[in-house]
C-alpha cells in the first residue's frame, strides 16, 4: 500500500463513527483509487461516498 492508500485508511479510521465520508476528487480518473479503498461512486458524477465505514453488522 502506498502513501495515498495509507492516508485514506487513516481518514477512514479517524471518522469511523461518522455516518458518511464523502468527497469529490478533482480528477474523475482518481475515482477508481477511492473505489479500491471501499468508497462507492455516485453514478457518473465523480463523487465518492462510504457509508458507516466503522460499523460492521
Amino acid at each position: 500500500m502506498g502513501i495515498a492508500g495509507h492516508l485514506i485508511e487513516l481518514v477512514k479510521e479517524k471518522y469511523k463513527d461518522c455516518l458518511y465520508i464523502d468527497g469529490m476528487p478533482e480528477d474523475k480518473s482518481n475515482v477508481a483509487f477511492y473505489v479500491k479503498h471501499g468508497f462507492q461512486e455516485f453514478e457518473g458524477a465523480g463523487c465518492i461516498i462510504i457509508c458507516n465505514p466503522g460499523k460492521k453488522e
